[in-house]
C-alpha cells in the first residue's frame, strides 16, 4: 500500500501509541491486551518502511508478553522474527534462550546466549553496560547453570564489567547467585560465607579486589 508523506507519519504516530498503550498494559500485566497493542502496531508499521530496530523492539516487546503467559513457543517465534529483522538486536537472542529454557533445549539456548554475547563483544569496550544487562538477565533465568558459567568463565570478562554485573545485579535481588557463581569459579572463598549470610557489601568488596588477580592467573595457564 503506497502513503504519501503526511500519511505516513499520521501512521507512524499511530504505531507508536499502539506501543506505548501495549508497554502500559504489560506493566499492569494485562499482556493479552499487551500482545493485541504490538500486533496492532506491526500491522501499521510492515506497510511503511520502519526502521529494523523498530520491528526488531516490537516484536521482542511481544515476545516477553508471551512468556509472560507461559506459551514459550509463540514467545520463541516472535523473538525469532526479531532476529531475522534485526541481527544486532541483542535482546532478540535474549527472549530466544529464554524461551528454549523453558521448552527445555538447554543447548540451543545457551548458543542463542553465546552468540548474542558474541555481537556484543565486537565493541566491548563500547558495550560494557550492554554485555552487562544481558549477563544479569541470564542469570535471572539460568541461576547458576554450570553450562552457562563455563560460557561467562572463558568469554574472560574484565574487573570493570564484572563491577557493572554486580550493581545491576543488586537491583534485582541476584547478588546471592554472583556469590555462589563466583566460589564456583574459586574467586570468593566458599568456605568463609554461606549465600545467606552475605551481605553486598561484603560480595562488592572482596570479589572486585580478587577478581584481576583471579582472573589473570585462570587466563594465563
Amino acid at each position: 500500500m503506497a502513503y504519501d508523506l503526511k500519511s505516513m507519519e499520521q501512521y507512524n504516530m499511530i504505531a507508536h501509541q499502539l506501543k506505548t498503550i501495549g508497554n502500559e498494559a504489560f506493566k499492569q500485566r494485562r499482556y493479552r491486551i499487551a500482545i493485541q497493542k504490538y500486533d496492532e502496531a506491526l500491522s501499521i508499521l510492515r506497510d511503511l518502511q520502519p526502521t529494523k530496530r523498530e520491528l526488531a523492539v516490537l516484536y521482542c516487546n511481544r515476545s516477553n508478553a508471551l512468556y509472560n503467559l507461559e506459551m514459550w513457543k509463540h514467545a520463541f517465534d516472535s523473538a525469532q522474527y526479531a532476529i531475522a529483522v534485526d541481527r544486532t538486536y541483542i535482546k532478540g537472542y535474549y527472549w530466544t534462550g529464554n524461551a528454549l529454557l523453558k521448552m527445555h533445549d538447554y543447548i540451543v539456548a545457551h548458543q542463542y546466549f553465546y552468540e548474542g554475547l558474541n555481537i556484543l563483544d565486537a565493541n566491548r569496550d563500547q558495550s560494557q553496560h550492554e554485555i552487562a544487562d544481558l549477563i544479569v538477565g541470564i542469570l535471572t533465568t539460568c541461576g547458576t547453570d554450570s553450562n552457562f558459567l563455563e560460557v561467562l568463565k572463558w568469554k574472560g570478562y574484565n574487573s570493570t564489567i564484572w563491577q557493572i554485573v554486580i550493581e545491576k545485579a543488586a537491583r534485582k535481588n541476584l547478588w546471592k547467585a554472583l556469590y555462589l557463581v563466583l566460589c564456583d569459579w574459586k574467586l570468593m572463598p566458599g568456605n568463609e560465607y554461606s549465600a545467606a549470610q552475605i551481605s553486598l557489601k561484603e560480595l562488592f568488596g572482596v570479589c572486585i579486589s580478587m577478581w584481576n588477580l583471579s582472573l589473570g592467573i585462570y587466563y594465563a595457564c
